[in-house]
């Protein structure tokens, strides 16, 4: 096994010159050393005169502009863009393949992003990927640098839990990536439903836990939405074991129809409300005002989030994923478990539904031009010609029954053109053939759960064409679970449930370690009562006053145009357009009167620069108003980060700054104010673009933004609060 560990950057301390040769030091570095400690102790690699389980190497092969403090030492490195890096990209590919490693370590947000193509290091830290780089297939595991974990030290056991993986993996190889199959349990029989309520949740203590994970499937991500359902329950009370119990699941339908669904639904809510058992699932905020919105449920009570466990006991960093399927990488032999359902997911709509929809995009345009040829419709009226068409009665004959034509089909066939709608007969397109046996968990299905796959796939691209325009029409999200067939939904749901359970007792274990028993009750006592309320507020929603908005959103607008006519009328605005408009017109005099040649660069180039009235004052622009302030006026401002931009504090000492790197925000504006001894006319300005500025913010954020989220048949709006992604602890609220 041998492994490449992958910096995004060469740091002056890891060289040194002697006789004008490079040499590399990284090891004697006291970061250095560390890496070599922790990735000999965790991760079994070593690297010494004898041994050398993996190779160091610089993404980015080049060292960046440092950044001194007053000491003249380094404290960081300028950030490397994408187009700097990516010239880098080929080298790098040959190393690779050349020594063809096993395994990748990328320690940085470049690495990740050249090897999965993905901007921040913590959504993907600690989860293995396999990747193909030209041709040669490795795994990839992206972990925290040592200077990172330097700043964070919540980071440190990350790196620990990664190193930990990758030690498996050397020692297992790709088995160490492969999550333990557990056999889940789909239940389908209503005599089974009511044993799991009457006594498995109630004896589930058998392996010295007391407790039972739940979570839902649904077919809306939105749950005040009209037509949201629950799809399944999944629960596990031992960990390694989980059942699947079918709610509205299209495919499968309980022998008693709805009288047996309002009975599971019944015992669920009995349960969900029982304080004698505790019950934890994982971000059960989202479960909790999905039973509330769509089954009326009220009751909860003793129901534990492992999301609130991790955030209490491992990381409160906002950037650090708190994903369950994530979560499961580090703490259980699970990891991965949920890949085949995601693979599924990518495959379906990528490759399976663009295949069909690319079959009936072709039959159009050969329809088009057919329609062209017989009936001379031009191709652009071709769209309106087919509609009313197809608004004309047939008949279908008994040969059209026989053979289940349908009536769409039938018109298409009488105007002589490829029917627009399709069947299962696309399925028999040799191309969709190869696209079907692709995927591995379409071929793993059986004849029940393929047909089901194939009519979710005619049913969306017969209704929406283009499988660029599908979508869940539930929601309005890019996909709905009820999409998946339940034979393949089932394992992960309950994976879902084992994993939740099996994270409840390493979280238990981290609150005995950390002995904090105030952390733990709030873990089991109130942050259960703050999920149980923020649920019901999210549920129920806020009453929108729609026609006060729209008043506003006039008065608003009325009140903005009248500050920016205020604003373009003032002395310093009208000199500050009228020496770009006489630039404009340089511009244009010098590329008429001249020719190409003979033009001079430098005037030409005002002409496209401030055409179409671009030399007009915006208002909004921050560059407009910081020409005027700071260089027309000649204003300066403090060299402090609050007032000037961070790229410019960062890179500038105070005697480099110039007029473009001072901020036009409404802190330097009202610095300004306040500080400065102005003009009244100067003052006035300044007054009007912070008002302007407020205005604006008020429209964008409330009176034009709101009502287009806000339920148009209750009028209510439904955001999201969080008490989990700050890491201060206080509630984040989003949409809005």
């Amino acid at each position: 096994m041998k492994a490449l560990i992958l910096f995004d950057h060469i740091r002056e301390e890891h060289y040194s010159v002697v006789n004008n040769k490079p040499q590399f030091k990284l090891f004697s570095t006291p970061n250095g050393k560390i890496l070599k400690s922790i990735l000999d102790k965790f991760a079994g690699l070593k690297r010494t005169k004898g041994i050398k389980n993996y190779d160091i190497n610089y993404l980015y092969n080049a060292i960046p502009q440092p950044i001194y403090n007053d000491y003249g030492k380094i404290i960081k490195y300028n950030d490397v863009k994408q187009s700097e890096v990516k010239p880098y990209y080929e080298r790098m590919n040959n190393i690779i393949m050349e020594n063809k490693y096993d395994i990748i370590i990328p320690l940085g947000k470049l690495g990740v992003k050249y090897l999965l193509n993905v901007s921040s290091i913590g959504k993907v830290r600690g989860v293995p990927t396999k990747v193909d780089i030209g041709s040669h297939t490795t795994w990839v595991l992206p972990t925290y640098s040592i200077e990172y974990t330097n700043v964070n030290k919540n980071a440190e056991r990350y790196v620990v839990a990664d190193l930990e993986l990758v030690g498996k993996f050397i020692k297992e190889g790709e088995e160490a990536f492969k999550p333990k199959t557990v056999e889940y349990e789909l239940v389908t029989d209503i005599e089974r439903v009511r044993e799991i309520f009457s006594k498995e949740v109630k004896n589930d203590n058998n392996d010295g836990v007391d407790i039972t994970a739940w979570d839902l499937e649904t077919n809306s991500l939105s749950p005040e939405k009209k037509g949201s359902k629950p799809l399944v329950l999944s629960m596990s009370w031992k960990n390694g074991q989980g059942v699947t119990i079918p709610l509205y699941k299209s495919d499968f339908t309980w022998e008693n129809g709805q009288q047996d669904i309002d009975e599971i639904l019944s015992m669920l809510k009995e349960w969900v409300a029982s304080k004698d058992d505790i019950k934890v699932g994982h971000h059960l905020k989202y479960d909790i005002k999905f039973l509330m919105a769509t089954q009326n449920f009220v009751n909860f009570e003793s129901n534990l989030d492992t999301l609130v466990g991790w955030y209490l006991t491992v990381s409160q960093e906002s950037t650090e994923s708190k994903r369950l399927s994530d979560i499961t990488y580090m703490v259980t032999d699970m990891g991965g478990y949920d890949k085949p359902l995601e693979d599924f997911k990518v495959w379906f709509i990528q490759e399976l539904l663009k295949k069909v929809s690319n079959t009936i995009n072709n039959r159009k345009k050969d329809n088009k031009k057919e329609a062209k040829k017989k009936y001379g419709v031009k191709v652009t009226e071709y769209d309106s010609w087919i509609e009313s068409k197809l608004q004309e009665s047939v008949a279908l004959d008994e040969h059209d029954e026989k053979l289940h034509v349908s009536l769409e089909e039938k018109k298409y066939i009488n105007l002589g053109l490829t029917p627009e709608v399709l069947n299962h007969n696309v399925f028999m397109d040799e191309d969709i053939q190869e696209v079907l046996k692709s995927s591995k968990e379409y071929m793993s299905l059986s004849e029940k759960g393929k047909s089901y796959v194939l009519n979710t796939a005619l049913t969306l691209i017969n209704k929406f064409r283009n499988v660029k325009d599908v979508i869940n029409e539930v929601d309005g999200g890019n996909f709905n679970y009820d999409w998946i067939p339940l034979e393949l939904m089932h394992p992960y749901a309950s994976g879902d449930t084992d994993a939740c359970r099996r994270i409840y007792c390493k979280i238990m274990d981290k609150f005995k370690q950390q002995d904090r028993p105030k952390a733990r009750e709030l873990f089991e006592r109130d942050y259960p009562r703050l999920d149980r309320t923020l649920a019901r507020i999210e549920s129920n929603g806020l009453f929108a006053d729609l026609d006060y908005m729209e008043k506003n959103n006039e008065v608003y607008n009325k009140e903005l145009d009248k500050v920016e006519n205020r604003v373009r009328n003032h002395p310093l605005i009208k000199e500050f357009e009228e020496s770009r408009y006489e630039l404009y017109l340089a511009g244009v005099e010098e590329f008429e009167n001249n020719t190409p040649k003979e033009r001079d660069k430098e005037i030409t180039q005002y002409r496209d620069k401030f055409k179409n009235g671009s030399w007009k004052f915006k208002i909004s622009s921050g560059v407009h108003k910081g020409e005027v302030l700071y260089d027309i006026l000649s204003i300066m401002l403090p060299y402090d980060q609050n007032y000037v931009k961070s790229a410019s504090f960062t890179k500038k000492r105070e005697n480099e700054i110039t007029w473009e790197d001072y901020k036009t925000d409404s802190k330097s504006l009202t610095y300004i104010l306040k500080n400065m001894d102005l003009k009244e006319d100067v003052k006035s300005l300044i007054e009007d673009l912070l008002y302007y500025a407020s205005i604006q913010t008020k429209r964008n954020s409330f009176t034009n933004k709101l009502p287009n989220m806000i339920n148009k048949e209750t009028r209510t709006l439904h955001g999201s609060f969080s008490a989990t992604t700050t890491s201060t602890g206080r509630l984040a609220s989003s949409n809005p």
